[in-house]
This record gives structure tokens, C-alpha cells and sequence, in this order.
């Protein structure tokens, strides 16, 4: 971050709008359409976003006619993109958007002005967007030309009003230069303090008048801890203090871990490990909470590069890494790691390892090694999420394993000695006790600051709590939502926000009880998910909006799945000749990955069914177990069931074509993830995985998810605000959206 930042400083301008010296965009009386009669002249508190690069903008988007939305504009390289907006789709077909790569290298000409002008006059929320300060900035400040950090803007729409902007440079008033330590630290406290205070306007606790009076006073960083404690909001982790190096951080999991190999493993609990020790070419950036999904960034690969006809990814190679046993990192290693999972002709080649990565590798020609610190992925058709789909974990990962430990302990044997480039490496496993991991000294990135991390598998959750009470574990995944308010009086900290989970039950549609749609809509209808979220796990989740689960470019907040009515959910069951409903049982686990509390959850369910006269058997196993029968399908000899249970999601949209697509349809004897044996769709997501660009292959995706709304091959019942529970003493965790988090951040005080 070189040169000058601010002069003069946001956070002031703010203060004057908010003194009433200014108007913000939408006091202006409403012209005889309803519409806003025009823009501010001034482009007030996105004054800034025309300079900054690299970094993203959240605006949270409220009108008169609409639920809460969530909409993203990322600004790389001095081009500005956006995501695609449901209010582009008119009667006349699709109109152009802002994501059409306007230049902001400078300012801007009037062809650009006027470009920007038609796309946004059209559509109410790119309108707001430009009046929003995209088209202009005001003369007479000096901003940073590029800095990484993360922009943050709130809005609320309401006839297009500018509520807020934070941005953690351009708030700062009379800074000077950007390489003084200090100063970095009064912008981190400033920005931590603010996200704190979005986290909470975003989830309800803080109304946006709250919002605008209390960020205004952020300015002064010393004033930070007063403003949060006297909203009741706990300061996010890495503010708070210095970190420091050294300490053991113990951590109590939901269920015991699977194998340690990452290419052949399931299970979110189990890549939470895993995902310490091991890393691939590229990774998400897990150090930003409160953004829709994580961004991709380098990690083994610096960089990458996309052929024209979108079948060849060139990466080029980090240099100086190694493996935890001294082996070097080379492109020779990425390909065999990567034959060990596709090539059935290689030696090394593991059929385990093959079915939980299918969906990465599935349409790979080859692998080609130019050089040692380059690699060639060469695939036979488009795959639009194939980048997405690298840094996936819970259901195999796109990791590099050292060669050498995998021809000294074999395919089996690697899950006892998992050798990874991660910055924690193996100790030792205690199976049903522990999993210990320690810093890897010689690891090529940021040294974490941790000394070491032990797992501890307690499937129980009274046990985790009593053990965070007691001292003997620091952090817990999944308290009983029903403990969580004592354990917050108590001095314990929450963390929790939106993931990309969702919480269903797929029908087998080889049982004749769920052939016809009438029933499975029923199903849908008779379930009171609002109830369940409020009443059962105490916010710590929300009722479920679709298949598709959030914190990935297609999820649609704004989307309307079934309502609770069970009158019309026994009608329904009528139709379709069951007027006295049947019986069926369906199966979840006892514990698990992302399980929450399973087995009260299916039991909630299991009432609501019974009201329409469904008599649902329940089946339960230990998680482990338990996804051995879920992934050979439910028409399966060995445990044949009428619904399945599961708790998954993406931050890639093409985590629904691996749960509906035909194509991912376990073969007897085999592995897949369509255990429900649903084909409806398929032209459908073969049309949106192949779709190279984002914006479009979103709105297919948000079409697939109306499809199978309509087709109910499954029933979505919750979306897991991920919680955790953790001690005073950890600080620096950060609740990324995602279901994995990046532990280097983490210190004990």
C-alpha cells in the first residue's frame, strides 16, 4: 500500500451527511413514476471506489418490494464486475449490466459515463449503484491507488437511500503514508470494529439508523471498545491485542475423524484437519469474514492462465516448497498426486481416492509437466467451476500429497502418516481420543502461531460444553443450541455466520411411495422448517431457501420455496391416492459433520409427518458408518430406505449437479452422491457446467434450483450458521463463510 491515502478522510464526509449538510441519493422528492426524481450531486461515501482495486464490495440491498438481497461487485485490475441481478431479467430478455468490463483505469470518458448511465437508468439497483459513486468522484481528495484490503459498504435501498461506507484506508482522516505500523493497526482496528458492526445489521441485532450513527464514530479507533460494548457486540478476535507466538489450542469435534488421506476422505470434520496439513494450487481466502463467499487465491500455484477455448489451466508453481519429509514440491508431484485420483493405468492410482474426487477430475484429458515449476491441466470439455472445485473439501480434495510417503506407506497406509506442504504437520492419531498437529517449521508461507492443535472427537454435545467450561478444550463445533445463552454469560464467545450448508432429506425415487411429485411436495409443505430454526437449534440456523445452499455465486436469498401448510400437504397426499398417508423409514445419523443435532432435528420432522398421516421409522448410525450406506444409494441391497439424510453444500454452484445429476448415481456396488436416483435436470446442469462465465452460469444455476423446487426430489430443511463456541483466551479466529477456516490466524492470549 504506497503513497498518500486520504486527505480530509470518508468518515467526515459521513458526519456531515449525517448532520443534514448534505442530502444522500433519495431524498429527493419521487417523480410521478415513484421513482426517485434524480441523483445526489454528490457521490458522497463510495467516493473512493473508482481508485481502489483489488477488494470487494458487499452492498445489502433492501427495497419496498423486496427482502434482504445480497449483491457483489468485484473491482480487479481496474475493471469492474458485478454479479447478475434478478431485476435484469425483463419481458423484452435480458439487458446488459454492469459486468460488461468497463475500464477504470482513470476517469472516466463520457462514452464510459454514458455506458454505465443506460445500463443503470434501467434497473433500480444498478441505478443506485451508479448514483452510488461508481460514475464519479468528487475533486479535492487524494486517495490510495491500489491497496488489498477488503472494502466494506452497507446500504438500505429504500427508494435508493445511501446508507453507509466503510472502507478500512478511506475512513482514516490525515494519514500520511500507508507504511507506518501504526497507522495499519488503527485501520485494522477501525476495520474489525466495523465488521462487527455490519455482522450485526446484516443479521437483524442493529438497525440501519444504529448503523449509521454508531460507524460514524469508528474514526477514532480508541473509541472502538466503548461503541461495541455498548451495542453488547463482542470486538472480532483479531483485534483484539497483539498476537504472539507459542501454546497448544484444543479443539472438541462433533464426531470421530475419517482417514486422514484428503483424496479419499468425507466429511467436513475430517477436512478441518486435513486441510492443515495439506494445500493444492490455489485456495480460498479464509481471512475475511461478512463477504457472500470466499475469493480465490494463490497457494501452491502463483499464478494461472485459461486457454481461449477454456480446456488448458497453465499454473505456475510456487519455488523453495516442501513436503513435511523434505521432499521437494515440483510439478512431477502435482501430476502424480493427480494420476493417483484419475489415471487407473498409474501404479499409484487408488480407487477410494477416484470416487470421492470424481467431480474434480472427472473430465481431465491430461496432465501435462512443460517444466518442473509448471503444470498443464488439460480437460476434454469447458468444466465452468473447475477452479471452484480445486479448493473443495469434505468429499476429497484437490491436495498434494508428498510422492515419497506415498510409495513408502502405500494407499492404505498414507492415511496413518498424512504428508502434506500445510502449515501444521502430523504428530499422532488416537483413534476415538485425538488428532495432534504442530507448526511446520520449515513451511514456506506465513508460520502460524500456534505450537500445536489437538482434535478431539466427542460426539456429544453436553460433553463438549461441560469440557469448555472445565478448561479442558479452548473451542467446540456444534454446542447444543439449548446451552449456548448461559455459556455467553459465562465469558464464552460465539462465532457463527452463514455457510454454504444446507440440511436435507433426498427421496428414493425407486420406492413407489415417493413417485409421484404430489408426494414429495407434500413432504414439503408439512415440515415447519421456521419453527424448527427458532424453536429447536435457537438461531444458531436458518429455515432453508432451496437446494441450493448459500455462500456460493447462485444462491438467492430472495428465493421462495414451499410454505408451511399442512392442509394443503394432506390434500396433496390424497391426490396422489394416499388419503391415509403410509409408512416409510427414512435414516440420518447420530452425530457428525455438519449433523447439527440430527437426530431431535429428523424427530421434529418425524411429528410433522405424522400429522398428515406419514408414519416415518427412524435409522440411525454412528457418522462414520453411516456414510457408507448414504453414498452406495438408497435402492441399496444392503439398507434400502425411503430418505436419506445429509448435510452439505458448496461455495461452488455445482455442488447441485453432484447431489441431482444422473451422472453422479452410485453404480452397484459403488460410490455416489445422487443417492435418490433423480434425472430430471440433467439437460439442465450439463447446460450450466459448461458455462464459462460467472454471471451467466449463476442464472442457470438459480433456474436449476426452481427446477427442482418443482421436481421436490428432496427436501431442504435448513441452513447452519455454523456455530462455535469459543474460550476467552483464542483469539484471531476468523468465521469465514465457509465450513473449513484457516487456523494460522488463530493465538492464545
Amino acid at each position: 500500500m504506497a503513497g498518500v491515502i486520504v486527505r480530509g478522510g470518508i468518515g467526515s464526509l459521513e458526519q456531515e451527511v449525517l448532520a443534514g449538510r448534505h442530502r444522500l441519493v433519495g431524498d429527493e422528492p419521487e417523480g410521478p413514476d415513484g421513482h426517485d426524481a434524480g441523483p445526489s450531486p454528490y457521490d458522497y461515501l463510495l467516493a473512493a471506489l473508482g481508485t481502489c482495486t483489488s477488494m470487494t464490495l458487499t452492498l445489502y440491498a433492501r427495497r419496498k418490494q423486496w427482502p434482504l438481497e445480497t449483491i457483489t461487485v468485484r473491482l480487479q485490475h481496474s475493471r469492474v464486475y458485478a454479479t447478475d441481478c434478478a431485476e435484469c431479467e425483463t419481458k423484452e430478455g435480458r439487458i446488459d449490466r454492469i459486468d460488461r468490463e468497463i475500464a477504470l483505469g482513470g476517469p472516466l470518458d463520457d462514452g464510459q459515463r454514458a455506458r454505465l448511465l443506460e445500463i443503470a437508468d434501467r434497473c433500480p439497483v444498478h441505478r443506485t449503484l451508479s448514483v452510488g459513486g461508481l460514475l464519479t468522484r468528487p475533486p479535492g481528495r487524494v486517495y490510495s491507488s491500489a491497496h488489498p484490503t477488503t472494502l466494506r459498504a452497507v446500504f438500505s435501498l429504500q427508494r435508493g437511500v445511501l446508507a453507509t461506507m466503510r472502507c478500512p484506508i478511506h475512513l482514516q482522516p490525515g494519514l500520511a503514508h500507508a507504511g507506518d505500523r501504526a497507522e495499519e493497526g488503527v485501520m485494522e482496528e477501525d476495520r474489525t470494529t466495523f465488521e462487527t458492526l455490519e455482522a450485526a445489521f446484516v443479521e437483524g441485532r442493529l438497525s440501519r439508523r444504529d448503523l449509521l450513527r454508531r460507524s460514524a464514530l469508528i474514526g477514532a479507533s480508541a473509541a472502538a471498545a466503548h461503541l461495541l460494548g455498548s451495542l453488547g457486540l463482542a470486538r472480532p478476535a483479531h483485534a483484539q491485542g497483539t498476537p504472539k507466538k507459542g501454546g497448544t489450542l484444543v479443539i472438541a469435534k462433533e464426531s470421530e475423524l475419517d482417514i486422514l488421506d484428503p483424496h479419499s476422505a468425507g466429511g467436513w470434520v475430517t477436512w478441518r484437519v486435513s486441510k492443515q496439513m495439506h494445500e493444492g494450487l490455489i485456495d480460498e481466502d479464509l481471512t475475511q469474514a461478512n463477504v457472500p463467499y470466499p475469493k480465490l487465491v494463490p497457494k501452491l500455484a502463483t499464478s494461472w492462465d485459461v486457454s481461449k477455448d477454456s480446456l488448458t489451466y497453465t499454473f505456475k508453481l510456487r519455488k523453495g516448497v516442501k513436503f513435511h519429509d523434505g521432499t521437494p514440491f515440483d510439478a512431477a508431484a502435482v501430476k502424480y498426486n493427480i494420476d493417483r485420483c484419475s489415471a487407473k493405468d498409474s501404479p499409484q492410482f487408488y480407487a477410494r481416492a477416484n470416487a470421492y474426487t470424481t467431480w474434480i477430475w472427472q473430465f481431465l484429458k491430461e496432465v501435462k509437466t512443460p517444466d518442473e515449476g509448471t503444470v498443464q491441466i488439460v480437460l476434454r470439455e469447458p468444466y465452468g467451476d473447475f477452479l471452484r472445485q480445486l479448493v473443495q473439501g469434505g468429499g476429497g480434495a484437490a491436495v498434494f500429497i508428498s510422492p515419497t510417503a506415498l510409495k513408502k506407506y502405500g494407499n492404505e497406509g498414507i492415511a496413518e502418516h498424512p504428508t502434506g506442504t500445510g502449515p501444521f504437520r502430523f504428530v499422532e492419531r488416537v483413534r476415538g481420543e485425538k488428532v495432534v498437529t504442530e507448526r511446520n517449521p520449515n513451511y514456506w508461507g506465513t508460520a502460524p502461531y500456534l505450537d500445536r492443535i489437538i482434535d478431539r472427537p466427542m460426539p456429544e454435545p453436553a460433553a463438549r460444553m461441560t469440557a469448555l467450561q472445565a478448561g479442558e478444550v479452548d473451542m467446540i463445533y456444534v454446542p447444543h443450541p439449548d446451552g449456548i445463552a448461559e455459556l455467553k454469560t459465562k465469558g464464552f464467545k460465539l462465532e457463527q455466520g452463514p455457510a454454504p450448508h444446507v440440511w436435507y432429506f433426498a427421496f428414493n425415487l425407486k420406492d413407489r411411495n415417493y413417485q409421484d411429485v404430489r408426494v414429495r411436495r407434500a413432504i414439503n409443505m408439512a415440515i415447519d422448517r421456521e419453527g424448527m430454526a427458532k424453536q429447536l437449534l435457537k438461531g444458531t440456523a436458518v429455515a432453508a431457501r432451496g437446494l441450493q445452499a448459500p455462500c456460493c455465486p447462485s444462491y438467492d436469498p430472495n428465493f421462495k420455496d414451499y410454505p408451511y401448510d399442512p392442509a394443503q400437504a394432506k390434500k396433496l397426499l390424497a391426490e396422489a391416492g394416499f388419503p391415509n398417508g403410509f409408512e416409510t423409514v427414512w435414516q440420518t445419523s447420530v452425530d457428525g459433520s455438519g449433523q447439527l443435532i440430527p437426530v431431535p432435528m429428523a424427530e421434529w420432522i418425524q411429528r410433522d409427518l405424522a400429522k398428515i398421516g406419514i408414519r416415518m421409522k427412524l435409522r440411525t448410525y454412528e457418522w462414520i458408518t453411516y456414510i457408507g450406506y448414504w453414498i452406495k444409494g438408497m435402492d441399496d441391497a444392503s439398507n434400502k430406505v425411503g430418505s436419506q439424510q445429509m448435510s452439505w453444500g458448496m461455495t461452488s454452484d455445482y455442488w447441485l449437479d453432484i447431489v441431482t445429476n444422473s451422472s453422479h448415481i452410485a453404480p452397484p456396488g459403488g460410490a455416489g452422491q445422487n443417492g435418490g436416483y433423480y434425472s430430471g435436470a440433467d439437460a439442465m446442469l450439463n447446460a450450466a457446467r459448461g458455462e464459462m462465465d460467472e454471471a451467466k452460469r449463476a442464472a442457470l444455476y438459480r433456474k436449476i434450483n426452481q427446477k427442482l423446487k418443482e421436481d421436490a426430489p428432496a427436501v431442504p430443511i435448513i441452513n447452519d450458521l455454523a456455530p462455535l463456541m469459543l474460550s476467552s483466551k483464542v483469539k484471531g479466529f476468523v468465521h469465514a463463510p465457509e465450513e473449513w477456516y484457516d487456523m494460522t490466524t488463530v493465538w492464545l492470549a
